[in-house]
């Protein structure tokens, strides 16, 4: 029997973001505050907390994007067990401008989130996490994922996501003019059949956001005024008006002045960056300042040599390897896999550079996890045998 308040999450049968039927995911409800049943668990906060939470993510994520945003959601803290995955994949409207964070994990070794940006040819990035960071992304857009099955019990965040206001707008009338360009029928109002509703709805969310967004500009004093009412966005149905305006209507907080937050890209180019990206003109130079750069590990124990050869970048392997990077050297400090086990990922991809690493007597070495995961299922197939 589940407890109240923490439930095995039901997923569509065609949803394939997550392994669910491998690796069930559980989510806790932060809303339910179900003191009368025995088998609750108490949300783990309050009502301020979660608004303050709110206002605090949305100041973060405006400062960031340079532009206001709405919220649309903040459903729970999921909870992903032992070989959970997560394609790579990019989240539905309205999840457009979205925060994670991370509440708490017991994991045997860091659970890399995968992210593709834009504008950098395709490269993967690897972050992870540690109880109470955020990591900040833009869900619709960028794709992101955590391809490599979770080792450990549990790993549970939080996801609160937001748009621009009158990006739901925006993009239904695109599609609208799109579907009308390619011939759709058109009603009476000028919209296609398929979206007249949701359209009109989003318009005029829309253009009181926008109304309500100027009289805040030229009132400052009134920016801290309650809202008399909901920027409602196209997606709530009517009866769920009230429901939603309980959950996600709240003050507005002052506008903050957004700030820059990130340096040119040049100076936070870091040695892993560049092998990643194959950009061997900037390690020369990094090394031609300091040589040790190209040698160190990061923060998960992964050197230049892994970010190369998992991106199958030939130049830079060859040029690391001849400057004296040990071709066997494992991530995660000793405990994760080698250059060639990386690399051997995309092996059809990495071709030159699995061929150039065994050149090098170079060894695929998988995580030590994963050795321990394959003793102890020999163990048990003979345990059943015997």
């Amino acid at each position: 029997m589940e407890a109240s308040g923490l439930k095995e999450e039901v997923w569509d049968a065609t949803n394939t973001y997550v392994n669910h039927w491998e690796s069930p995911t559980h989510m806790l409800d932060i809303f339910q505050n179900n003191h009368n049943d025995e088998n609750s668990i108490p949300s783990p906060m309050t009502h301020s907390q979660r608004w303050e939470l709110v206002r605090g993510v949305q100041s973060v994520l405006e400062a960031w994007t340079k532009q206001p945003l709405v919220l649309t959601s903040m459903y729970g803290i999921r909870i992903y067990h032992e070989n959970s995955i997560l394609a790579p994949h990019v989240d539905r409207l309205p999840l457009v401008t979205s925060a994670i964070i991370n509440v708490a994990q017991d994991v045997d070794e860091p659970w890399i989130l995968e992210v593709i940006g834009h504008g950098d040819g395709g490269t993967a990035h690897n972050l992870t996490m540690q109880p109470g960071e955020m990591v900040l992304y833009e869900s619709h857009s960028v794709i992101h994922g955590r391809p490599f099955p979770l080792r450990g019990r549990y790993y549970a965040n939080l996801f609160v996501h937001f748009e621009p206001i009158g990006h739901t707008f925006r993009h239904a009338e695109k599609q609208r003019q799109l579907h009308a360009s390619d011939g759709d029928d058109e009603d009476e109002d000028g919209y296609s059949s398929w979206s007249s509703s949701s359209a009109t709805h989003a318009k005029a969310a829309y253009e009181k956001a926008f109304q309500m967004e100027r009289l805040s500009a030229l009132d400052g004093a009134n920016r801290n005024a309650r809202r008399t009412s909901s920027q409602l966005p196209h997606y709530v149905p009517e009866q769920k008006e009230q429901r939603w305006k309980q959950l996600f209507d709240f003050d507005p907080i002052p506008k903050v002045d957004p700030q820059p937050l990130h340096k040119d890209a040049a100076a936070t180019m870091t040695p892993h960056n560049a092998a990643a990206a194959g950009n061997l003109d900037a390690l020369k130079s990094m090394a031609a300042t300091d040589r040790a750069v190209i040698f160190k590990s990061d923060h998960n124990g992964w050197r230049p040599l892994h970010e190369a050869a998992r991106s199958g970048h030939v130049h830079v392997i060859e040029y690391l390897l001849k400057e004296g990077a040990r071709v066997n050297e494992r991530t995660n400090d000793g405990e994760g896999g080698s250059p060639l086990w990386w690399a051997e990922k995309n092996a059809e991809a990495n071709r030159e550079a699995i061929e150039l690493l065994k050149k090098h007597g170079a060894i695929s070495l998988q995580p030590k996890v994963l050795d321990d995961k394959n003793r102890n299922d020999e163990k048990k197939e003979k345990m059943q045998e015997g």
